[in-house]
């Protein structure tokens, strides 16, 4: 008898714990709590947020609840900056508060499938050129701004190339009209190694020769970091428009990059 009411115990156990993982994905319940407070870095760093889980995506919350209004989606290889002054030291919690600027509000995303960094703006001075500095932090200035196909402004839409060009001219460097072949021809190019904050990465339409033309550029911070404008025409932030990836960004892209530096 003894022996009946242990296994039932351990069968409603198992049961029980099934049923939590059908209607809890894993990444759920494994969402652990942190305390931000080491993360809380002030001005002179760029803190963020960003999705380490290939084919899974996160929701951005209007506040620190799975039950809220979902502003966005951050999925695989995004990044969003994450809101510092609603930061709390010593607080453990599950939900990290992200700058959403093309709604101009802070929403909150679970700490379930996201990783956090904090990159120095020290860093961009240690660019591969004397331009990277500017350039990144000029281009900071425009998170949010959505993606227009051939595009020219900063704030209304803008393309991939015209983000570069308008970075560089900005920073005091000569940069031909924006088109990425044009970025191209101006480039020595690199190993991925060799990359270091101001360099450009430029994005290939085929795995294999031959390659195809190109079809993206994109600034890289440092860090593992990229500034972009991606997307198609009126994707906004954080998945399209100009917005920050990881290198991984776009898997069927990353395996075409070709890296160069500004001669």
């Amino acid at each position: 008898m003894r022996f009946l009411k242990q296994h039932h115990k351990y069968f409603l156990a198992s049961f029980f714990l099934l049923a939590a993982i059908l209607v809890f994905p894993s990444h759920t319940l494994a969402a652990p709590k942190l305390d931000l407070g080491r993360y809380k870095k002030g001005s002179q760093y760029l803190v963020v947020a960003y999705n380490i889980r290939p084919g899974k995506s996160a929701a951005i919350r209007s506040l620190p609840s799975s039950s809220s209004t979902k502003l966005a989606t951050l999925k695989y290889s995004d990044a969003v900056v994450v809101d510092q002054s609603k930061i709390t030291p010593g607080v453990r919690t599950k939900w990290i508060p992200v700058l959403l600027p093309n709604q101009n509000t802070t929403g909150y995303v679970s700490t379930s499938i996201v990783r956090l960094k904090a990159v120095s703006y020290d860093s961009f001075k240690k660019g591969a050129t004397p331009y990277a500095y500017d350039a990144i932090c000029y281009g900071l200035k425009y998170l949010g701004t959505p993606y227009q196909s051939g595009g020219n402004d900063l704030k209304k839409g803008i393309c991939c190339s015209a983000l570069v060009t308008k970075c560089f001219r900005k920073a005091g460097r000569y940069m031909p009209e924006t088109y990425v072949i044009n970025q191209y021809n101006e480039c020595t190019f690199i190993s991925r190694r060799q990359l270091k904050p101001g360099d450009l990465i430029f994005y290939r339409a085929n795995t294999q020769p031959p390659y195809g033309g190109l079809v993206h550029v994109a600034i890289y911070m440092g860090n593992g970091l990229i500034l972009n404008a991606t997307g198609h025409t009126g994707s906004t932030y954080p998945n399209g428009g100009i917005c920050i990836k990881t290198l991984s960004y776009g898997s069927h892209l990353a395996s075409r990059a070709i890296y160069g530096r500004l001669s």
